[in-house]
């Protein structure tokens, strides 16, 4: 990460399927923001990928302090706040 983070800045997304991804955003203090998703591989083990996620809304001077996520009820959409 470009910056430092806290405990706070890292938050797992909700899975409704209970042999889906794990998937994990992590966030540093100068806005990049990090997918990091755990995919079931061969013989039980995990296979790492990330990739960098873009949030338009946010000002350029803006500082991530928490990040967190939950689905809505009744919906398989995922809010990020």
């Amino acid at each position: 990460l470009s910056s430092q983070g806290s405990i706070y800045s890292l938050c797992r997304l909700p899975n409704l399927n209970p042999y889906g991804r794990i998937s994990l955003l992590a966030a540093s203090l100068r806005k990049p923001v990090f997918l990091l998703e755990f995919n079931h591989g061969y013989k039980e083990s995990l296979v790492p990928y990330s990739r960098e996620l873009s949030f338009t809304y946010l000002p350029g001077n803006a500082e991530i302090v928490s990040i967190t996520a939950f689905c809505k009820p009744g919906s398989n959409n995922t809010v990020i706040v």
